[in-house]
């Protein structure tokens, strides 16, 4: 794929769209910690549980670090919001993954990150309204995810893909990946790393993500910008050989 395509811009669009909708899911989620949220949490002030109404507790003990919908919880509008934000990063990798010139098996290995991002996000909605099928295939696709965007690094390098280019589609595919498991046990981590309280998941839990997506797509755009602006600034016109007519020259002999 052209480092100036602009499909890059669509792929931070998307990046940037999703991260506001996951945003909105996350903010939803911890409205029972309103006002609450500084204390513990990963603004990392210290608190105690007085800090902490009934509601917050509970939505501490559920809270998952992307907010998909879970297994036999039915339709929320935090869990349809989530999985809009899952679709729409997803679909970022999927845009710039496509390359005309790579063999249908690295097609294939390229958007194998998307397609089971994607898959993980369909998995959770439909665990959400059958609560008797197997949840243990949500885990499998979540972490087939992450295994799937090691491998498409190594297509894009055996494809000659390097440099500032590479690093861009690096950048783009770790953040179409959030809903894959290690990036969530990565956002729980470091949200626990930042509270000073022992919970299973300090209340803001999810606005990692949301940032880290949001960098994303500011790198994604400054980044296709920096290339784009040099390869065209850059570009010279190579001198004429040595007894070659000048470009005005050649006109004027080709009108005689």
């Amino acid at each position: 794929m052209e480092s100036r395509s602009k499909r890059w811009l669509i792929a931070a669009a998307l990046l940037g769209v999703g991260a506001a909708v996951e945003a909105a899911a996350v903010t939803l989620y911890w409205t029972p910690c309103a006002g609450q949220l500084i204390y513990g949490g990963i603004a990392g002030v210290e608190g105690d549980s007085s800090d902490f109404s009934p509601a917050c507790f509970i939505a501490m003990d559920q809270a998952v670090p992307f907010a998909l919908p879970q297994p036999g919880e039915g339709w929320t509008l935090v869990g349809a919001l989530a999985a809009l934000a899952g679709l729409l990063l997803a679909a970022a990798w999927l845009v710039v993954a496509w390359i005309p010139t790579a063999t249908w098996k690295a097609r294939v290995l390229l958007a194998s990150p998307g397609l089971l991002a994607a898959a993980t996000v369909g998995c959770s909605v439909v665990l959400a309204v059958t609560p008797a099928a197997n949840v243990g295939v949500l885990g499998v696709l979540a972490l087939a995810t992450e295994g799937a965007v090691l491998v498409a690094w190594l297509t894009l390098g055996a494809i000659g893909v390097e440099g500032w280019l590479f690093f861009r589609y690096a950048v783009v595919a770790l953040a179409a990946t959030s809903t894959g498991m290690v990036h969530q046990f990565t956002e729980l981590l470091l949200a626990t790393a930042m509270s000073e309280a022992d919970w299973d998941a300090p209340p803001g839990t999810g606005y990692l993500t949301v940032w880290f997506c949001l960098v994303a797509a500011l790198l994604t755009v400054a980044l296709w910008w920096r290339q784009s602006w040099g390869l065209t600034s850059g570009a010279t016109s190579s001198p004429p050989a040595a007894g070659a007519p000048t470009p005005r020259a050649a006109r004027k002999i080709a009108t005689t």
